[in-house]
């Protein structure tokens, strides 16, 4: 899961750099036109070379397993097989696997606190400009650095994330240290922004910043799979990216207004109350990691099916050669 976020975060904060670069300094409407034109064709020009990548070198899916979880969760699938089924058919099975996710009430919880907390990280980044831009005039450049040093560090960290939940498997302890560490670290943010004249000190804060933003993403992620298993991991991804995208939508317009009308300070209270909600929403989850008990069930029954040696097994006699 780590490793499918790093993408993302690359080409977003990218997407923070080339367009100052390519719009600086440009103050006629041609010059603006062209800077954009540019950018357009390029975006269209990569979107059609990841297609044809797609097409073209990649698997619809791995041809083995890569886990014992995913190796039952494929039998299951192929008992419930849907092929030679109506598309109306497959609508209601995708209709009864939403309802049922939405009748378990730990991941309606862990659905509604990983919106906030994903829409409160979106909304950061779009306004963003509008925090640092009138303590900070005329400098737009150090802007886009900051926004990328978000994204950047966060692709960074998104392996690293992966990698922590591998070898711990604490999931929701790690979402509760995150939403912690976000609290923090957004009053730190506020802070160099207005407090401080150090550009280093906004670059610190926008990069821790950026690290825990995508644990969240990959920790709250994982802990949905883990609780919804056996349900296929689609499902549960596409319902759990809806949140962020109706809170995010909401967050924005408050949070440009309270920007606007009472500064950058009041915005990071606005932040610290939402990551709060959700930090409460997290501790209200009883944690029951499906998938690893199925991981655990699947290898007791490999250990329950290994032969036995006893004295009636035939085996090939080992003979010793005395002259040697």
């Amino acid at each position: 899961m780590g490793l499918s976020v790093l993408g993302i975060h690359a080409g977003i904060s990218i997407g923070f750099v080339v367009p100052q670069l390519l719009l600086d300094g440009s103050e006629t409407r041609a010059d603006i036109g062209h800077g954009l034109e540019l950018m357009f064709y390029g975006t269209a020009a990569l979107s059609i070379f990841a297609f044809l990548a797609n097409c073209l070198f990649f698997d619809e899916a791995p041809k083995h397993a890569p886990g014992a979880a995913r190796l039952k969760q494929m039998e299951q699938e192929k008992l419930t097989s849907t092929a030679g089924r109506s598309i109306w058919s497959d609508i209601c099975a995708l209709c009864q696997r939403l309802v049922d996710l939405l009748n378990n009430k730990q991941i309606v919880l862990l659905n509604i606190s990983y919106g906030v907390m994903l829409g409160v990280n979106s909304t950061i980044l779009t306004v963003l400009n509008q925090m640092i831009e009138p303590l900070w005039p005329d400098n737009d450049i150090f802007i886009g650095n900051a926004g990328f040093c978000i994204m950047i560090f966060g692709a960074v960290g998104s392996a690293f994330w992966g990698r922590i939940l591998d070898r711990t498997r604490k999931y929701l302890f790690t979402n509760v240290a995150l939403t912690l560490a976000t609290i923090v670290i957004l009053v730190y943010f506020a802070y160099s922004i207005c407090y401080t004249t150090s550009e280093m000190a906004v670059y610190i804060a926008a990069a821790l910043l950026g690290i825990v933003q995508v644990g969240l993403m990959v920790a709250g992620m994982e802990l949905a799979v883990e609780m919804s298993y056996p349900a296929p991991e689609l499902v549960t991804a596409s319902l759990m990216n809806v949140t962020p995208q109706i809170f995010g939508t909401i967050f924005i317009f408050i949070a440009s207004y309270i920007v606007d009308t009472h500064g950058s300070i009041a915005a990071t209270v606005f932040y610290v109350v939402c990551c709060l909600i959700s930090l409460v929403l997290l501790l209200c989850i009883k944690e029951d990691l499906k998938r690893q008990k199925a991981v655990i069930e699947k290898d007791a029954t490999i250990i329950d099916k290994k032969p036995t040696i006893t004295s009636e097994t035939p085996y090939p006699m080992v003979t010793s050669d005395s002259s040697s």
